[in-house]
């Protein structure tokens, strides 16, 4: 999944999402996203907006929660960010928010 983007994508009625960019579909303003080994944000401490967790991570990886990955998602954005290498590595080490 190297050739794929990591991204962020905020939804309007389905929260926050993490995952690889695999495809983007635009109509009638509506962007049809779909994300592989994606993450759902439920909530997250030590940043203090989305656009930080993509920026720069979290320093309290275990006040975050975010869900086990699945291996596909497709869903409405309304916000692309870009994932930062050093978020990246921040995120991956929040555990996996499961039961």
């Amino acid at each position: 999944m190297e050739d794929l983007k990591y991204v962020l994508v905020r939804t309007e009625k389905a929260g926050a999402h993490l995952g690889y960019l695999s495809s983007i579909k635009a109509k009638d303003g509506v962007y049809y996203i779909t994300l592989t080994n994606s993450r759902r944000i439920w909530s997250w401490s030590g940043a203090n907006s989305l656009t930080d967790l993509a920026l720069k991570g979290t320093n309290k990886h275990d006040g975050c929660k975010i869900t086990s990955p699945i291996s596909q998602n497709m869903m409405v954005g309304i916000e692309i960010l870009d994932v930062s290498e050093a978020a990246k590595k921040s995120l991956d080490l929040v555990p996996e928010w499961t039961f």
